[in-house]
């Protein structure tokens, strides 16, 4: 396994530990905006928003438009955590296909593309502390994602 697959390997578990932890709890919870805070739920919006938009600039050349924020803002939070499941997996098996990419968005023009993905695993753990703290706030139990709990509980480098 490469240095890129295990991090998007983590990335993934990770991500799944944070919708379970969600899926455990009241809507209101999930809804309501603490001080200072967005929603889980919107927390959760952004994130996909983020993956979403470097699927679309890798795989179409175009950043997100009106309609792909619409189409995300409308969705419930099992179908958001289906589509966010589905752009996990889709940005590791894009990671395997940037090195042939150029991306040709004048706003990234001159990142590699094999540097530009690796923009949304760190993305999404910068936005897994922010549920953390919305949890915690909850008085929430949070699970440990670092990832040398992942590299002991899932991934064997043996």
């Amino acid at each position: 396994m490469t240095t890129s697959d295990l991090i998007f390997e983590y990335n993934i578990w990770a991500n799944e530990k944070y919708r379970e932890m969600i899926e455990k709890l009241d809507e209101s919870m999930i809804k309501t905006k603490l001080p200072g805070f967005k929603s889980l739920f919107e927390l959760c919006q952004h994130i996909v928003l983020a993956e979403l938009r470097c699927v679309l600039i890798l795989s179409e050349q175009r950043d997100l438009n009106k309609d792909d924020r619409k189409d995300v803002k409308n969705l419930e939070l099992r179908e958001l955590f289906q589509y966010w499941k589905k752009l996990d997996v889709g940005l590791k098996n894009l990671s395997h296909k940037s090195e042939e990419t150029k991306i040709e968005l004048q706003q990234f023009s001159g990142i590699k593309a094999t540097n530009f993905v690796l923009q949304f695993p760190f993305h999404s753990a910068y936005h897994r502390g922010q549920l953390t703290v919305v949890l915690k706030l909850y008085n929430c139990k949070t699970e440990n994602t670092d990832l040398l709990t992942f590299l002991s509980r899932v991934y064997s480098d043996k």
